[in-house]
């Protein structure tokens, strides 16, 4: 949305709506997130998003993807701790693959 909010619903694998749980989701939910982000991205397994600060967001299957060390599925939006650029502009999934863009995020204007 224009104010930086993320809204999920469908099937819920292994927490990848990001609503906390793994129950789905059938009518639009907003993520529960102190967050506002100004990219976007989703596959059927996980989710990715940058914040205002250009920081990266990840949530939904475990097995040591989407830049998390550990196999824990994630249930709700978590910063990444390993290493990444500062600024990062962008996001995107294909498959278990986890790409990300360099630039200022405030170049974009809207969620995408």
């Amino acid at each position: 949305t224009d104010e930086g909010h993320i809204y999920s619903w469908g099937y819920n694998y292994c927490g990848s709506l990001g609503h906390s749980s793994s129950t789905s989701v059938y009518k639009p939910k907003k993520i529960e997130t102190d967050k506002s982000f100004v990219h976007f991205d989703a596959s059927y397994y996980h989710c990715c998003a940058i914040d205002t600060e250009g920081q990266l967001y990840t949530w939904g299957y475990g097995n040591n993807a989407m830049g998390r060390m550990n196999s824990q599925h994630e249930y709700k939006p978590k910063k990444v701790s390993v290493s990444t650029p500062s600024n990062l502009m962008s996001c995107h999934i294909m498959d278990n693959l986890l790409f990300i863009v360099e630039g200022d995020p405030k170049e974009l204007g809207e969620v995408r």
